[in-house]
């Protein structure tokens, strides 16, 4: 699952974009199954769940006609 935003915004020779997005995750690892192997128990992994969010920010900005800079900045967390 995933949620994200963008806003953009442009002033003179600016345009300024910023924006959050976060990403669910549900991760099913399985099972291990000995087959007919006597020395291997077999084993079911739990499920796990974790979060990925983030926030950027970035502006592009026109110098001259030939000549545009850009600068930007993320910053991205995960927890599970």
């Amino acid at each position: 699952k995933q949620f994200k935003s963008n806003l953009n915004y442009v002033s003179g020779k600016h345009k300024i974009e910023g924006g959050i997005s976060s990403i669910y995750y549900e991760i099913d690892p399985g099972q291990l199954d000995p087959g007919t192997s006597e020395r291997v128990n077999p084993f079911t992994t739990p499920l796990e769940h974790s979060l990925e969010s983030a926030i950027h920010i970035e502006d592009e900005f026109e110098i001259s006609k030939k000549i545009t800079m850009s600068a930007a900045v993320r910053y991205s967390y995960y927890m599970n």
